[in-house]
């Protein structure tokens, strides 16, 4: 039952926790290394029945050797982060590049405040037709 629980209390919350991820990289001087962080909106694929595509946000940090690390936030609420390569990470859930969004952390701060909720927030940019479809 308790971890019923908890399963229920990160589903759908990858939205407001990479935000609270991004918040809290603000002023920690990672801009002054070079490395850029992404807000990524994406549609992975289940890896178990029925195999569906959802919605879900993660975090990228490019670093300047072009490396590209993904932060996922999903079990934020046990204070865990699962690392990942872009590539692993994109493989593992069956991503399709084409149909993401990033914005860069600063810029997704930004439409959290104007739109009033963590995302996705393609239509309201009219930046992208809804990857999901």
């Amino acid at each position: 039952m308790a971890r019923e629980a908890k399963e229920d209390e990160a589903n759908g919350r990858c939205f407001e926790h990479v935000i609270t991820v991004a918040l809290d990289a603000e002023g920690s001087g990672l801009e002054s290394t070079g490395a850029v962080l992404y807000v990524v909106h994406g549609v992975p694929r289940l890896t178990r029945p029925p195999f569906a595509r959802y919605w879900h946000a993660w975090l990228e940090l490019e670093l300047p050797c072009g490396h590209v690390e993904v932060l996922d936030t999903q079990f934020l609420h046990e204070r865990r982060v699962m690392r990942s390569t872009r590539d692993t990470y994109y493989a593992a859930g069956r991503i399709e590049p084409g149909r993401c969004v990033r914005y860069e952390a600063k810029r997704a701060l930004t439409l959290v405040g104007l739109y009033r909720h963590y995302g996705p927030w393609h239509e309201d940019e009219g930046t992208a037709d809804d990857p999901v479809l």
